[in-house]
């Protein structure tokens, strides 16, 4: 006889067994040797998928952070000549007064969301860029 481990729900092993399967909820009798099963979750008498869970990615970061997350993926330098080319003098110096002065960066700020664009970042890179931040 075959049963699957499962620890949290989810299949960590299949073993072999000679005698009586122990009763415990986390193991499950299996008709054959299947290790297809590992890493699966059992759920209402079948074995579902899991798939990871993404990771939150945070509202806001520090500065620190934001800048040193920008240095890991080789943008810090593009900021600042991406602020010196937008045209409109005013738009300009509040985007650099931001850059320079917040104490903290919103993922969803219109103005963070245009800067990255213009330094070639995705929502997603943008994502990436705040999840690798907070761990900073």
């Amino acid at each position: 006889m075959y049963y699957a481990q499962l620890t949290n729900g989810i299949c960590t092993s299949v073993t072999e067994t000679y005698g009586a399967l122990p009763e415990s909820p986390d193991l499950i009798l299996l008709s054959n040797f299947d290790a297809t099963v590992i890493g699966k979750r059992f759920n209402a008498g079948h074995w579902e998928v899991v798939t990871p869970s993404q990771p939150a990615v945070p509202a806001k970061v520090t500065r620190r952070q934001a800048r040193q997350a920008l240095l890991l993926a080789g943008k810090l330098s593009m900021v600042e000549p991406a602020i010196n080319a937008i045209p409109d003098a005013t738009q300009r110096a509040m985007i650099m007064i931001e850059w320079q002065d917040s104490l903290e960066f919103e993922r969803n700020r219109p103005s963070l969301i245009a800067l990255a664009t213009a330094i070639g970042m995705t929502s997603a890179d943008i994502d990436a860029l705040f999840v690798q931040a907070a761990k900073l």
